[in-house]
């Protein structure tokens, strides 16, 4: 796997007719394939919207500038189209559970969007099918018709599209705050003798989506369903994807049934300040970790941190191999591949990055 992120925030299409569209997507996969990349992973889902002609989600406004309003092509028909005539897989991603990045902005939604149809409704039993917190507005995992939503444009994707697989990324739960879903977890815990703590609930939900996709997507020959969660990995599941995000990593990688790859985000170089996260170490936590036979391992790297400060440390503006020598590391693990996250960074024209991109593809070689 040499794959290339390609996010809806690089793409932007708004007034563009689809000629314009279909230019820039044809520059960028032959950029993708010229490095020596074998894979693009599109975003279609973002915001509760579909970069594709859909029945469920309303039309993402990063083609037509408003939410709902067809661009009058359907992006995703000729991105699929694009990477098979050049020989490129390419992956659906998906954000299963973010609306809006805007706190009760409800006017911002579609008339069609579920979430907006829920919320504005005559029935009160769906209201808590969105969740808000300070900082934008979600899809709650714990509700089953949630689920089914998730579930049913997974299943519309592969009906339609001759994509290769099916990727979530890292957001899960978006707070720990006990307030983000009291409703719910009072309601499932009525009538129970016994119940579970809120971090095992909250856990359980998601491993009830995402179990769920995996059965769905398993129903279509040869195609795969993965997921990117954050870096953080731990013995003890101290982290915050088991904790905070609750991401239960390690149950979808130790047992069959829930992914068949995993790629989590190590966006970090080999000088950061917390040492269990500078890339050697984080990377070695992943390749000791445990994994069933039939999940696959691919490192997420962070091109986006080319010539930039992290963490108060110069080492991305000081070396432009960083990324080419993570790739040459991970090559001495049993790791099967790499992601590199964005295009739009990977292929900047500011100069550090653009000699950067000459190591990669020397690498890649």
């Amino acid at each position: 796997m040499r794959a290339v992120w390609v996010s809806y925030i690089d793409r932007n299409f708004v007034g563009k007719s689809e000629e314009e569209f279909q230019n820039t997507i044809d520059t960028y996969f032959d950029n993708i394939k010229d490095l020596g990349c074998n894979t693009v992973i599109c975003h279609v889902v973002a915001n509760c919207d579909a970069a594709y002609d859909s029945d469920i989600f309303p039309y993402s406004a990063a083609y037509s500038g408003k939410q709902g309003q067809s661009p009058g092509y359907d992006p995703l028909k000729y991105m699929v189209s694009a990477a098979k005539e050049r020989g490129l897989s390419i992956h659906a991603w998906i954000n299963p559970y973010r609306v809006c990045a805007q706190n009760k902005k409800i006017s911002k939604l579609s008339d069609n969007n579920p979430a907006r149809k829920w919320l504005e409704d005559d029935s009160k039993s769906n209201d808590d099918n969105v969740l808000f917190t300070d900082t934008g507005m979600y899809l709650n995992p714990a509700k089953e018709e949630v689920r089914k939503l998730v579930v049913s444009v997974v299943r519309e994707i592969l009906e339609n599209y001759d994509v290769d697989g099916i990727q979530f990324d890292d957001y899960f739960y978006p707070v720990t705050d006990e307030k983000f879903d009291k409703t719910t977890y009072d309601n499932y815990k009525k009538g129970r003798a016994t119940y579970l703590p809120l971090d095992e609930w909250r856990r359980t939900n998601v491993n009830l989506l995402v179990s769920s996709v995996y059965k769905t997507v398993h129903k279509y020959k040869g195609k795969v369903f993965g997921i990117s969660p954050a870096a953080p990995i731990s013995e003890d599941k101290t982290d915050k994807n088991y904790t905070e995000y609750y991401a239960d990593i390690y149950s979808w990688m130790e047992t069959k049934g829930y992914i068949d790859y995993i790629a989590p985000q190590l966006y970090f170089g080999y000088n950061y300040p917390k040492e269990e996260f500078r890339f050697d170490n984080i990377l070695k936590s992943w390749t000791n970790a445990k994994r069933h036979k039939s999940v696959s391992l691919y490192i997420g790297l962070g091109v986006y941190k080319i010539n930039t400060k992290d963490a108060e440390t110069k080492e991305w503006i000081n070396d432009n191999e960083i990324i080419s020598k993570q790739i040459r590391d991970i090559k001495k693990t049993d790791a099967e591949g790499f992601m590199l996250y964005s295009y739009s960074y990977l292929f900047s024209e500011v100069e550090k990055n653009r000699s950067a991109l000459i190591e990669i593809r020397k690498t890649l070689e």
